[in-house]
């Protein structure tokens, strides 16, 4: 398995879970993450020793509105709150990898279409839906040191849940 792989299997449990925790049930959407039209996009950075980049999160404002838990929050906090839970669910999975990354403050930008750019080996996205309202996540990602990330490459850890017990 390829980093970009075990990346794009990460971005995509962690996604259904983020969502799941508001009682949002996603599945693919088998049109995939090649542009996306919406007014607010999230974009938050992370970097580390071994991987840097940042995670870009698109959601349709009706499945923005779906998951929030208060009602009186505005649409660009709550998105830039789900772009900091989503990289903090990434973060913890890719922990299991002995990959370890901080995250950055998250920004919010007005937008009419989000496209990706870039190297197609430096980026994963994946577009989920529900009853017709989008999710769309991408990972931008450049490898500072592939040694560190030998078992990323490898996708051979076991991920654990957030909320689970790890005793050590």
């Amino acid at each position: 398995m390829a980093i970009a792989d075990t990346l794009n299997n990460l971005l995509f449990t962690s996604t259904l879970g983020l969502f799941k925790a508001y009682g949002v049930q996603l599945a693919e959407d088998p049109a995939g993450a090649k542009e996306t039209a919406s007014t607010l996009a999230a974009v938050v950075g992370f970097t580390g020793a071994a991987i840097s980049g940042a995670v870009v999160l698109v959601v349709d404002s009706a499945l923005l509105r779906s998951s929030t838990p208060i009602p009186e929050t505005t649409e660009r906090d709550w998105l830039a709150e789900l772009s900091n839970q989503l990289l903090g669910r990434l973060k913890n999975r890719l922990l299991a990898y002995e990959v370890e990354v901080a995250a950055l403050t998250p920004t919010v930008l007005g937008s009419v279409r989000i496209v990706p750019n870039g190297p197609r080996n430096q980026r994963q996205g994946i577009t989920m839906a529900a009853e017709g309202k989008r999710a769309t996540v991408w990972i931008d990602y450049q490898v500072k040191d592939a040694q560190r990330l030998d078992k990323l490459a490898r996708g051979d850890a076991e991920v654990g849940r957030e909320g689970d017990l790890v005793l050590f």
